[in-house]
């Protein structure tokens, strides 16, 4: 048994060492994750610019923490000056071929967004940064011309495409699982206070607000997805599915929720689901050579 385990695990090591598995794949993921965050800034901005002369952001005192969160104190010194330098260097990270420390300078960037624009933050804020630290793993470029050492990085960018996966994999299930344990989702009682929400809920589908059974069925639907996701996004014969049924759950919350920045980061994580040539397809259809060269 021990002598199987190890031949399995070689051949494991030695598929992911094999070169990278989604180069494509991987190139439209970061190039569309940086076209997020250029958009995020963008919107951000003119707001930012009202909220932040009455928002008292923390300045770091040690040398460490003014490396990290440089970008954060040149937003204390100006706001303007911080999204306009952001904007510049994320353009340039979208034009150039991805490599190491250009992902890293987009991490750290990221992270930094976030907590500037913490009183306007949401979830997508925290997934971004999460996603562009797990980016940072995606390639393999500049590579070594050390054979032993390129695999090394061929298993790095194979196992930072699975985290990316599993990451999202891990927000489905944590939110399934919190909601199947929770007595006001499990009655369709949650979807009603949704509804209700009149900031958030556009008052176009007031219609739906009282409807039990509406309110039920979208309930164990939500549940249902969720859960489902974490198992099925990896069989070949109910990935798409999944997939098209999440886009679709998404755009539903974008419109019920007011929240579309989350619904679109969520969607463009699926692409790290799809297999190359379906990503070279993909590319195809929307003509967007281009972008990924």
């Amino acid at each position: 048994m021990a002598s199987r385990g190890n031949v399995i695990l070689c051949d494991s090591v030695n598929r992911l060492a094999d070169g990278i598995h989604h180069p494509l794949g991987t190139l439209l993921f970061i190039k569309a994750l940086n076209l997020y965050a250029i958009l995020k800034l963008l919107v951000l901005w003119p707001a930012m610019r009202l909220i932040g002369q009455h928002y008292n952001q923390h300045v770091p005192t040690t040398v460490k923490g003014k490396l990290l969160l440089a970008p954060k104190i040149v937003a204390v010194f100006s706001i303007d000056l911080f999204f306009g330098l952001a904007l510049l260097l994320f353009a340039v990270i979208f034009l150039l071929r991805p490599r190491y420390f250009l992902l890293i300078v987009f991490c750290w960037i990221s992270f930094n967004f976030y907590l500037i624009t913490l009183p306007l933050a949401n979830g997508s804020d925290i997934l971004l940064y999460v996603l562009a630290f797990w980016s940072v793993f995606m390639i393999a470029y500049p590579g070594f011309e050390n054979k032993i050492l390129h695999a090394g990085q061929n298993v790095i960018a194979n196992l930072g495409w699975l985290a990316c996966q599993m990451q999202v994999v891990i927000i489905y299930f944590v939110s399934g699982a919190d909601k199947v344990m929770s007595p006001i989702w499990r009655s369709g009682e949650a979807i009603d206070y949704v509804t209700h929400f009149d900031i958030l809920f556009p008052s176009y589908l007031t219609f739906l607000q009282g409807q039990e059974w509406i309110n039920l069925v979208v309930s164990w639907f939500t549940i249902t997805f969720e859960l489902g996701f974490v198992v099925f996004v990896w069989f070949r014969k109910t990935r798409i599915l999944f997939l098209v049924t999440g886009i679709l759950f998404h755009l539903c919350i974008a419109v019920m929720l007011s929240i579309p920045e989350f619904s679109l980061l969520m969607i463009l994580s699926y692409i790290t689901f799809l297999k190359e040539n379906e990503a070279e397809r993909l590319v195809k259809k929307f003509r967007l050579c281009r972008f990924v060269n």
